[in-house]
């Protein structure tokens, strides 16, 4: 099972916001990102006809790609977006255990992502 977003959005992605929890409700950054956070949650579900929460099991791995554009050349780092994105869209992150995403362009702001589930064998990759 797979499943895909594909969104244009008006600004630059937002990326990840780590705040405290006094400041959750009055950084007007940290409101900006759960408010792209909400618009990736319901965007998804009108993409793939069910909420993420409903459509990634916490008992399964997943890999995914990702493609971004920028409106321009100030945005924030690609690695933050990605964060946001899995943040948004998975409960617990630490299931994705495969990604690769890039910049593709810097004239129109939008995100492309596939998401699928990885069969993951264990495996040593580097040499002692």
């Amino acid at each position: 099972m797979s499943y895909s977003l594909k969104i244009e959005l008006k600004n630059n992605p937002v990326p990840y916001k780590r705040t405290t929890q006094r400041a959750k409700f009055v950084c007007k950054d940290y409101l900006k990102y759960l408010d792209f956070k909400k618009l990736l949650q319901i965007e998804f579900r009108k993409q793939n006809g069910i909420s993420p929460n409903q459509a990634f099991d916490s008992k399964k791995q997943y890999e995914f790609s990702l493609k971004i554009g920028f409106n321009n050349k100030k945005h924030g780092d690609a690695d933050n977006i990605v964060k946001a994105v899995l943040d948004a869209l998975f409960e617990n992150d630490k299931n994705v255990l495969k990604g690769k995403y890039e910049i593709v362009a810097f004239k129109k702001a939008f995100l492309d992502l596939e998401i699928s589930q990885y069969d993951f064998k264990e495996g040593l990759s580097y040499e002692q």
